[in-house]
């Protein structure tokens, strides 16, 4: 019979060392900001040493179409306590060399437990819009459906609900003029919300992987996320970003990838038509 303080002891070490994981990654991302390559070069070897720790399903996409297109995808899992996904690209041009925006890297994680959960790009049973919107590109903390924390902004929610419809109530703890009072309504098919704050008056539509954020009728941003692909538009600055195993496109960049079986697709690109192997890891 398992020794039951040994599996406790493992489950504990194996949370704590998610924890430091998810916080290093985070601290690492914040300081791709700058645009610097050698940090974000230094990101892609972080991921490649993380691989040897945390197994899952990894592997390279090279696109081969008038450039040479590296893209790693690592999925990372620790059974209930654990799972990620994270997509890096770097594409050998003819006297440069690109690699992944901050916003293209992370396609999710979730680190959750009963009554607490960090995610980046996780859909939710929770019904907050702008929880839901904000978590495209930051990490969110969720404590019992309840509290609610944006690490980016250093933002606290107080969360309720009854039956589909819900209220929350935002504030900057480092500025308590800073803050949002979220109204809606929301059932497993739609969802609208109305939010009154320092920052503005927003309408969101949209369902539990798809949200809309209006301004205005004219200037607004679509967000629309799960573990396969992410997508977000954005009219009033006229950005587009879409991510995915078959689609991208990234600054002006495109990738159509057609499967021809596991390991082969056919690839159309702006840089010319080629071909894509997929290489396990």
């Amino acid at each position: 019979m398992p020794n039951l303080y040994n599996i406790k002891k493992i489950r504990a070490h194996s949370k704590e060392m998610c924890s430091n994981f998810i916080f290093l990654l985070y601290n690492i991302l914040k300081s791709l900001k700058s645009g610097d390559l050698m940090k974000k070069t230094l990101f892609l070897l972080y991921l490649l040493v993380s691989v040897t720790i945390f197994f899952g399903k990894n592997y390279i996409t090279q696109d081969f179409s008038g450039i040479i297109n590296n893209r790693f995808n690592f999925e990372f899992t620790l059974e209930d306590v654990y799972n990620a996904k994270i997509n890096y690209s770097v594409s050998l041009l003819k006297n440069d060399i690109k690699v992944s925006g901050i916003n293209d890297i992370i396609g999710y994680i979730d680190f959750s437990q009963p009554g607490f959960e960090i995610t980046y790009r996780k859909t939710h049973k929770l019904k907050d819009a702008y929880f839901f919107t904000s978590n495209f590109d930051n990490f969110n903390v969720n404590i019992d459906d309840f509290i609610l924390i944006n690490l980016k902004d250093i933002n606290v929610a107080v969360y309720s609900q009854n039956d589909d419809f819900y209220f929350t109530y935002w504030i900057n703890i480092f500025d308590i003029k800073d803050s949002r009072y979220i109204f809606g309504y929301d059932t497993d098919k739609i969802s609208f919300s109305l939010e009154l704050g320092s920052n503005g008056r927003y309408i969101y539509a949209g369902n539990r992987n798809f949200m809309v954020k209006f301004k205005t009728v004219n200037k607004f941003k679509i967000f629309s996320y799960n573990k396969n692909y992410s997508f977000v538009v954005d009219t009033e600055t006229g950005s587009l970003s879409i991510n995915s195993d078959y689609f991208e496109y990234n600054s002006g960049n495109f990738y159509y990838r057609f499967p021809v079986n596991n390991y082969l697709y056919l690839t159309l690109t702006n840089y010319g038509p080629g071909l894509s192997f997929i290489i396990p890891i």
